[in-house]
């Protein structure tokens, strides 16, 4: 869903999914032969209270031992670090930072 924000995407390394930012603050993952919704996440942080847009998404292959994973990031500086641990493509928050302080 966009229409005041600009909001990014990345397609998955497999080829399967377009994963998209939401002006709702949720990551959308799409099928990419069908561009029907596969998975729909809240990435509102954890609580629910986050009502700022999901504006850029970066996708990273599974790589050795490393899972496939995706970071959202949001217009109140929350990242969001989603992993796919089952290769059956559904999607769960593994970490929540918050970038909108320095890290020191």
């Amino acid at each position: 869903k966009a229409g005041n924000y600009g909001l990014d995407c990345c397609i998955m390394s497999n080829d399967l999914h377009v994963v998209s930012g939401s002006e709702d603050g949720c990551v959308v993952f799409y099928d990419l032969v069908s561009g029907k919704v596969a998975q729909k996440v809240d990435a509102k942080g954890g609580g629910g209270e986050n009502e700022h847009p999901t504006c850029s998404i970066a996708c990273y292959p599974k790589k050795g031992i490393w899972e496939s994973m995706v970071l959202s990031a949001s217009y109140d500086g929350q990242v969001l670090v989603w992993c796919d641990s089952t290769d059956h493509a559904q999607w769960s928050q593994v970490n929540n930072l918050d970038a909108s302080a320095p890290f020191y």
